[in-house]
């Protein structure tokens, strides 16, 4: 549960940092969500 708010917190991040919107956002942690269990954070 706490590594789910360590991501939260680095997408928020990417959020101000790549200056993303909600629907590119949701898009973003769709694709990085779909790794294969690997862990996958934002990246600009």
């Amino acid at each position: 549960m706490a590594s789910n708010l360590k991501k939260d917190a680095e997408w928020v991040e990417a959020k101000k940092k790549c200056r993303l919107n909600d629907e590119t956002l949701k898009m973003a942690r769709e694709m990085g969500a779909a790794g294969g269990g690997q862990r996958r954070g934002p990246v600009c």
